[in-house]
Parts: structure tokens; C-alpha cells; sequence
């Protein structure tokens, strides 16, 4: 990192990409499914990178996605949050420059 002017800037020299647990309440109505466990929901993260994250981070799932006490994607539904834990790679979203999160797994706590 280098200040020149007021201004820093960062030059990355290697990025390292690792899996990280987050952690919080399921958005209700914010499931989209696109084909069997393919999809997308809102996640408001109440872990430590929630801080940095947006409020809700929209998850990404793939039919590959293991879904734990949860039957699915599709089981994301109702009136009432969910108290998830969704592991995962957070990415930025090139088409609107925020960061996501791709699900390897969703665990549904406190059940």
C-alpha cells in the first residue's frame, strides 16, 4: 500500500481464495429458484464480515450445493427468518460491483 498525495492506493500481489463461514438470519421472500438448487436468497449476516459485507449479501447456490437439515433451496420459504450458516467464496458481482457469496454449503441452525 502506498500513499502519494492523500490518495493510497493497494497493489495486490496474490490473492488467496478461502473458503469462510458466515452466519445469520434467512431474508424472507428472498429465495429465487432458477432450477433445482440453482438460485439465489438473501442473507443478513450477523458474523464479524458482516460488518463489511452489504446487509442482506445475497447468496448464490448451483445444483452442487450441499444443503444441511434443509431440504433444499426451495425450503427456504415461509413467513419467518431462518437462522442460517452458508459457507462459502465471496466474489464481486461484475455486473453491479458487489460482493456475493457462492454457497458450497447451507446449514440451517437452531432447529
Amino acid at each position: 500500500m502506498t500513499t502519494s498525495n492523500g490518495l493510497d492506493t493497494l497493489t495486490p500481489h496474490r490473492v488467496v481464495l478461502r473458503r469462510q463461514g458466515q452466519a445469520g438470519d434467512w431474508v424472507v421472500g428472498s429465495t429465487v429458484v432458477q432450477s433445482g438448487n440453482a438460485g439465489s436468497f438473501q442473507l443478513n449476516d450477523q458474523w464479524t464480515a458482516g460488518v463489511l459485507l452489504p446487509q442482506p449479501l445475497t447468496v448464490l447456490t448451483t445444483n452442487d450445493t450441499n444443503f444441511i437439515n434443509l431440504s433444499g433451496l426451495s425450503a427456504l420459504s415461509g413467513t419467518n427468518p431462518i437462522d442460517l450458516r452458508v459457507v462459502g467464496f465471496i466474489l464481486v458481482n461484475p455486473a453491479t460491483n458487489q460482493p456475493v457469496m457462492v454457497a458450497r454449503s447451507v446449514e440451517q441452525l437452531n432447529q
